[in-house]
């Protein structure tokens, strides 16, 4: 008897690993899309004369950046966190739409 473990073994049962992560990677990605959004609503308004001059002398880029970065490390540790789904299960749900 060999003691390998096939490649269902190996695959955890839940959808993820843990909830305090889960959320943790949630909220990550909300507050960086948060950061990005509302710095951009406000680059865009008339009263900012915009250049690639003065881009950097406005603080809404630097939240822009942030943002960008927050939101990344968010959605990188939800795709570390959850497992990918079986195909078997993937085209069931599939076929339900149609």
């Amino acid at each position: 008897m060999s003691n390998k473990k096939t490649s269902q073994e190996a695959v955890p049962e839940s959808p993820h690993k843990s909830k305090a992560l889960l959320y943790l990677a949630f909220s990550l990605s909300a507050i960086g899309a948060a950061l990005m959004v509302i710095p951009t609503i406000l680059i865009f308004m008339p009263w900012i004369e915009l250049k690639w001059e003065n881009l950097f002398q406005y603080p809404h880029t630097y939240f822009v950046i942030a943002g960008f970065v927050v939101l990344t490390i968010g959605l990188i540790l939800h795709r570390k966190i959850t497992t990918p789904m079986d195909m078997k299960k993937t085209e069931e749900l599939r076929s339900r739409l149609e």
